[in-house]
């Protein structure tokens, strides 16, 4: 295990109501896995906090879930390789539920292995096995629990054709679907992405190439089964119950950010790539220059139902997140660590939260963020 994992500690005001800017302050390393020197990611998806502040990352290439507590210690292992209870063959991603358990999901062996935490004992304990109900197994917007159903987000058919649309799937405690229903829409305003087709054994492959800095559909589904669907181009949440009931619109100004010089190359690198790899099939693709990107970044919901709108910011700003309640109301904006590629993570708790970043060589290192 070669590469450290730092874990940072933040402090920045989060004021309780109203619209105010956060106030970042100077960051201070808490703890970090330096006594672990050959550890290193080998997945970044989104990782389950606990009650007690224990982080639990799946880690595909260990075949389980690493546990550390709250002060980064490492603590032990959920699972093992295999095909039996608490096995994996190829461990996809986890998700907390409601009642404190992990949902694990096997992409191989189509199915979720459960565990809850432990009577008497401070550590999770494998529960139950349920079988995986749809054919997007390394799909993650998040597990929806709600009403004693299961929610999910998958494609309809094992290979999606071009414009096809997601479905959201509801499945019985047993993880039989017992009903599906589309996605509420969201206009994007953006140009088409390229399409590189080509031949395959047992028929046609597509490739989809988007716009550079181009408008994207946003989606992120809760714990508790909520959902909110967005285009990045403009600063309008959707927010939908379990059941697919409209429950609120959030709607703020937001302008197109500028690209930097150095963004703007690489969208003309990018370009001029996918120019010549549909050349060479034959086909073409007019975008035009591009010199602004969209408002929004992404959106994520956290472990207490709590929405973060990552807001898109100049390159050489932090990025900041607008934190809105379960109700929807707004709690704070939440200015992040300037860390290279920062990307949060969507694990969250009170007021730690947890993201990515690049390290000095490039490799994925995870960081704990405090927001006081």
């Amino acid at each position: 295990m070669r590469q450290i994992l730092l874990f940072l500690l933040f402090s920045v005001t989060s004021p309780l109501a109203g619209r105010v800017d956060a106030q970042r302050v100077v960051g201070q390393t808490v703890w970090s896995l330096r006594e672990h020197p050959d550890y290193i990611l080998s997945a970044t998806g989104r990782p389950v906090i606990d009650e007690a502040g224990r982080l639990y990352l799946a880690e595909p290439q260990d075949f389980g879930i690493n546990v550390f507590t709250a002060d980064g210690l490492f603590e032990g292992r959920l699972g093992r390789k295999g095909g039996g209870p608490a096995e994996f063959e190829q461990l996809c991603c986890i998700f907390g539920d409601p009642k404190g358990r992990i949902w694990a999901r096997d992409a191989a062996l189509r199915r979720y292995q459960v565990f809850a935490p432990l009577q008497r004992e401070r550590k999770m304990g494998y529960l139950f096995t349920a079988p995986l109900s749809h054919s997007s197994p390394n799909f993650t917007p998040g597990l929806g629990f709600g009403g004693g159903k299961l929610y999910e987000i998958a494609f309809p058919s094992k290979s999606p054709s071009v414009g096809q649309s997601m479905v959201r799937l509801v499945a019985d405690s047993n993880g039989r679907v017992i009903s599906s229903f589309p996605l509420p829409s969201v206009k994007v305003d953006s140009v088409p992405a390229a399409v590189l087709r080509y031949k395959l054994p047992d028929g046609d492959g597509m490739r989809f190439f988007p716009a550079p800095f181009g408008d994207r559909p946003l989606l992120a589904q809760a714990s508790n089964g909520a959902l909110v669907v967005a285009s990045s181009g403009r600063y309008e949440i959707h927010w939908y119950d379990h059941r697919g009931t409209l429950l609120r619109v959030i709607r703020r100004k937001a302008e197109r950010v500028p690209l930097s010089a150095g963004e703007r190359q690489r969208a003309k690198d990018y370009v001029s790539d996918v120019v010549q790899k549909l050349k060479a099939s034959g086909g073409s693709v007019s975008w035009p220059e591009v010199t602004t990107k969209p408002p929004l970044r992404d959106l994520e919901f956290d472990q207490e139902g709590r929405l973060w709108v990552q807001r898109t910011t100049l390159a050489d700003k932090p990025m900041e997140s607008d934190v809105f309640r379960p109700d929807g109301t707004f709690a704070f904006t939440a200015v992040w660590p300037t860390l290279r590629g920062l990307r949060f993570s969507g694990a969250a708790r009170g007021s730690a939260a947890w993201a990515y970043y690049a390290g000095d060589d490039d490799v994925a290192q995870l960081a704990k963020v405090v927001f006081k």
